[in-house]
């Protein structure tokens, strides 16, 4: 929030094209600027001055700034901050946005007290009766600029944000976060605090993203974090569609870290007790030699029998695709080259421990019968699909950015212009549907191509024997060939 827009507002001095509310930019910007230009030096000092009340959050940064860069106008914006304090009606924050600042009050005046103390070091102890009684919102939004008041305010920060981590993971990750913002100088002790924390069970993930972000000799003790972490919450941290990759950040922070996680990462995978599709996480973040032989391990044991699985093939599926293949043996023989050969059942429990999903019992049972299906021109009726195995890799978009809601669609099929046929796995919705995916974008609930995929494969039938299609040999030298719908 600020008080003035683009057209009025001094900071356009700093930022001529604007956007006047980037407030760390105007910083790094008035920074150079008091290099290159220093007889702007007492213009650039007001500009900072008034950058105070671009909002509550920024006033401890600015505050900072401008105690750093020209420590000579601290005395003119200490006045101004303590003039704020003194009566609050005279800032200007609050009377723009009176609806937001009236009833966090608290959580402004902390953010002027930690301002007033940067600005003037005997102010600071008065900062400390409110940071101690502030709330954690508070604390989390101004614990970096209150560590900047001075190393012990740092410890009570750290302190405050320890008690707060060992409520649980949410707490922990925030608290990681935040002490993440303090100076280089506070890391290593932030993170043998949270050390602590997760050696008494509780998650606490990636203090920083990426961890080389951390002082260096910080790193080593957030790595530690990390796989303790990994130890702890196995499930979500190994979880592709989770977000940011744990695994995957601590191998980037060095290679003398890939030893240590890849034989926690080598526990999981020779664990049979861990859900088959934790275990296949697992392996999956192995470098790749070793993934295939973290992927053989698991698969060669005997998989638990599914009683969906080991029942026959539903009538309806195997009498579909009988009449499929003899009209196409008629019609277009060539064709049936691209009817894939049986999945087994074992490799459609992989898939659906990969996927986190089962699968509807007539695409697997259709896929027990016909892996994948590539026959050109199939398409119109939304037969085609790659194969099973292939799946779990395409989930949730082939790579789109798709919402977490629709990671359980995965593309069946894709047309020229990019767009997909999505089969739903969503057991809250209406699983085994067949939704469109318009060029990519998230699939269209209301644009239903199928109801199921028995569906699908009875409508081909259905105009394959009615003639809709006819045969077409579009290459005479190598015999390939099509179907064109009618």
């Amino acid at each position: 929030m600020e008080v003035h827009r683009d057209g009025n507002c001094p900071v356009a001095g700093l930022l001529p094209q604007g956007p006047v509310n980037d407030v760390d930019l105007a910083v790094a910007t008035a920074r150079k600027r008091l290099v290159a230009e220093p007889k702007r030096r007492g213009e650039i000092g007001a500009i900072l001055i008034h950058l105070l009340d671009h909002g509550t959050d920024n006033r401890p940064k600015v505050a900072r700034a401008i105690a750093t860069l020209v420590p000579e106008q601290s005395p003119q914006a200490a006045a101004r901050v303590r003039g704020y304090l003194a009566d609050r009606a005279a800032d200007p924050l609050l009377a723009a946005y009176p609806d937001w600042y009236t009833p966090n009050q608290d959580y402004e005046e902390l953010a002027l007290a930690i301002a007033l103390g940067l600005l003037d070091p005997e102010h600071a102890p008065a900062a400390r009766a409110r940071f101690a009684a502030a709330s954690m919102r508070a604390v989390l939004n101004f614990a970096a600029g209150y560590a900047g008041l001075g190393p012990q305010y740092a410890h009570e920060a750290i302190t405050r944000l320890t008690e707060y981590a060992a409520d649980g993971r949410g707490p922990a990750e925030q608290a990681a976060a935040t002490m993440a913002k303090l100076d280089a100088v506070y890391h290593l002790a932030a993170c043998q605090a949270l050390e602590s924390v997760a050696a008494d069970g509780v998650p606490v993930g990636l203090m920083a993203r990426p961890l080389t972000t951390l002082a260096a000799e910080a790193v080593p003790v957030a790595v530690r974090i990390a796989i303790a972490s990994l130890r702890l919450d196995p499930v979500s941290y190994l979880s592709a569609s989770r977000g940011p990759d744990l695994v995957d950040e601590v191998r980037a922070a060095g290679e003398q870290y890939a030893q240590q996680l890849d034989a926690e990462l080598w526990t999981f995978v020779r664990d049979s007790s861990h859900a088959l599709k934790l275990r296949l996480d697992a392996a999956a973040k192995l470098p790749p030699q070793s993934r295939a032989e973290a992927e053989a391990l698991i698969l060669s044991a005997p998989q638990p029998e599914d009683d969906a699985l080991t029942s026959p093939i539903p009538a309806a599926v195997a009498e579909a695709w009988r009449r499929i293949e003899a009209e196409l043996a008629v019609r277009a023989p060539a064709l049936l080259g691209g009817l894939g050969a049986p999945a087994t059942r074992s490799e459609i429990q992989v898939t659906e421990a990969k996927l986190g999903y089962r699968l509807p019992e007539d695409f697997a049972a259709s896929c027990l019968i016909h892996r994948s299906v590539d026959i050109l021109g199939a398409d119109w009726d939304g037969c085609m699909h790659w194969d099973v195995a292939r799946l779990p890799e395409l989930q949730g978009g082939h790579g789109m950015d798709w919402d977490e809601q629709w990671h359980a669609c995965v593309p069946l099929l894709v047309e020229g212009d990019g767009s997909y046929v999505v089969l739903d796995l969503d057991p809250g919705r209406v699983p085994g549907r067949l939704l469109y995916s318009d060029q990519g974008c998230e699939p269209d609930p209301d644009d239903v191509r199928a109801p199921n995929w028995l569906a699908v494969l009875e409508r081909f039938a259905d105009h394959l024997e009615a003639g809709r299609y006819s045969y077409h040999v579009y290459d005479e030298t190598t015999g390939d060939a099509q179907l064109l719908w009618e």
